[in-house]
């Protein structure tokens, strides 16, 4: 359900920022040192389930296997470059710990539970309604990137002990949300943000239709779709001039 509160979430952090920011920002004369940020956030990850209807081979039936990902601790470092009174670019990581469970992926396994971890990089365009000088800013932010899907090591050997060969993937990633930076001192700052990760669904090594040999069904998972995984999270912001 989360997913669906970005638009009013967004909302609820640039109405206010408008009203305030009249009375929120440095005189022209003590305007302070932002030309970078450094940012350092926690929060929690939430990726929406997914279904997939899955084939196997040689025969005409259809099996529904379900991939599940629990929410998770969220944390991450940003780095910003301020341009102009409001635009910026920011490179953004971030480690989400989200554990994932496999449902019917083969006859005699209902399900299989796995520790799991997604990293993420991106490399996002932010945009400030509000001049540089503000100390509320509220922005939105889009960006494109990669995402690595990381199986825990002894989920892995678990995996294999019940016939999967599991792997680790890489997805292109794409990010689009917002947020709501307050600046507390010249050199101090802190935020809020909201932002939605968009990858393809990773297969993990697992072949799109399940394959049949002797009547001996094999694992199998459709991995066509797009997997969206909500960030919520807080931090806090460092300024400087530059180098």
């Amino acid at each position: 359900m989360l997913h669906y509160r970005i638009p009013g979430l967004l909302l609820l952090l640039f109405l206010p920022a408008a009203r305030l920011s009249a009375q929120t920002s440095y005189p022209a004369s003590s305007a302070a040192p932002d030309k970078w940020e450094v940012s350092l956030f926690a929060g929690v990850a939430s990726a929406k389930d997914k279904s997939a209807a899955t084939a196997t081979a040689g025969l005409a039936t259809l099996r529904l296997v379900r991939l599940d990902y629990a929410s998770g601790y969220l944390v991450g470092l940003r780095v910003t470059e301020n341009l102009g009174r409001h635009f910026g670019a920011e490179l953004d990581y971030s480690l989400a710990n989200q554990p994932m469970a496999f449902t019917d992926l083969r006859p005699g396994l209902s399900r299989i539970e796995l520790g799991h971890r997604i990293h993420t990089l991106h490399y996002s365009v932010l945009y400030y309604p509000l001049p540089r000088e503000s100390r509320l800013r509220p922005y939105a932010a889009f960006g494109l990137g990669v995402a690595f899907f990381q199986l825990d090591g002894d989920s892995r050997e678990e995996a294999k002990v019940a016939g999967l060969d599991l792997r680790d993937r890489w997805k292109l990633a794409g990010s689009f949300g917002g947020g709501l930076k307050y600046r507390v001192t010249r050199n101090f700052g802190v935020r809020f943000d909201v932002r939605d990760q968009l990858t393809g669904v990773p297969d993990y090594g697992l072949p799109k239709q399940s394959p049949s040999f002797q009547g001996n069904i094999g694992a199998g998972f459709n991995s066509e779709g797009t997997l969206t995984n909500l960030q919520v999270s807080a931090g806090v912001v460092f300024y400087w001039s530059g180098f």
